[in-house]
């Protein structure tokens, strides 16, 4: 009777964790359409190579975790984050090939930065810590850094009730998510480890939080008779090579002007009192002047804003693979 119910337990808590470990699969390609562009342009252009490198180091430290020199029977836990640390280290390679020099000497410094820190922690837990103490260690570490890419889906939640579309939250990526975050958390419960299920719990509510969000505004579009722009004025200019292009244009009471600054660069500046749209088409650049509801957010030392289009900004752009990681602005 023993025997059967181990049997029973042993194939749940393989059932959850191989369970898991496809579910992260998906989620490590979702980047390839960022990187299909950034092959096809021969350019990075103004995506950043920061979330791929904080990705490495949180697959580094779980796989450290999930390895029986510090967790006993946690294998499946270090074969997701093997996989993950190998997608993560191609993608940072492609864009490490694909950058300007600032970006190659800025990403290899936080990649070696990376191995630095992740040695330093393999170091210290196995020569100054017994079994017990390790566990602990890297464990507090793995929760730590896990909970820190919770920013991303907390970003998007708020996103989405700001501007009120599910443009910027695909259906199938959240249920990915939720999907991984469950199993995972279904499998340190089952394995009574805190560190797995505690993190992968928190990641559980936030992607329910994701997929009622998104039944409650997709449905609510749907319900609406207008398009979300409707009632805003869309002007459009096409900028041939140059260092500055100004546009001027009338909207509601007031004379705007568009001055755009060093075009080509990394960091695009834009001064109006209205939200603007950019898109880089062929080889001139299109600009969008909108009124719409933008989400502005300070990252950094110096205030950036980040202005997030609705949907129908999105496909007049043709931005609908990767719209978070394309479009920025600073409106200082």
């Amino acid at each position: 009777m023993i025997s059967s119910e181990l049997d029973v337990y042993n194939v749940c808590c393989n059932g959850v964790g191989v369970a898991g470990n496809l579910f992260a699969f998906v989620l490590f390609l979702s980047p390839m359409p960022t990187f299909r562009r950034i092959i096809r342009n021969g350019s990075t252009e103004q995506f950043s190579g920061l979330p791929y490198i904080y990705a490495l180091l949180n697959c580094l430290i779980c796989l450290w975790y999930g390895l029986p020199v510090v967790t006993q029977g946690m294998l499946l836990v270090a074969t997701v984050n093997s996989i993950g640390a190998l997608f993560q280290l191609v993608y940072i390679s492609l864009f490490i090939t694909y950058a300007e020099r600032r970006k190659k000497v800025n990403m290899l410094g936080l990649l070696l930065a990376v191995f630095s820190l992740f040695a330093v922690i393999v170091f210290v837990s196995l020569r100054f810590m017994g079994p017990s103490l390790r566990q602990l260690f890297v464990g507090y570490l793995s929760v730590a850094s896990l909970i820190s890419m919770f920013a991303s889906p907390l970003f998007i939640i708020n996103l989405v009730i700001q501007t009120k579309s599910v443009e910027f939250m695909p259906f199938y990526l959240s249920l990915a998510t939720f999907l991984m975050s469950f199993s995972f958390f279904a499998f340190g419960f089952l394995k009574h480890d805190g560190f797995i299920y505690v993190p992968n719990g928190i990641g559980s509510l936030l992607g329910v939080v994701q997929l009622v969000l998104y039944a409650y505004y997709s449905r609510k579009s749907k319900d609406s008779e207008e398009p979300l722009l409707a009632s805003e004025y869309l002007h459009r200019i096409y900028c041939g090579s140059g260092p500055t292009y100004k546009l001027s244009f009338h909207m509601g009471h007031h004379d705007n002007q568009i001055s755009i600054l060093a075009f080509g660069s990394v960091w695009v500046s834009v001064r109006c009192q209205m939200p603007v749209a950019l898109a880089a088409v062929g080889d001139g650049l299109v600009l969008y002047a909108l009124v719409l509801k933008a989400m502005h957010v300070s990252i950094g030392c110096g205030i950036l804003r980040v202005l997030y289009c609705s949907i129908v900004c999105i496909q007049i752009i043709c931005f609908t693979h990767n719209p978070l990681g394309g479009l920025l602005w600073d409106c200082s």
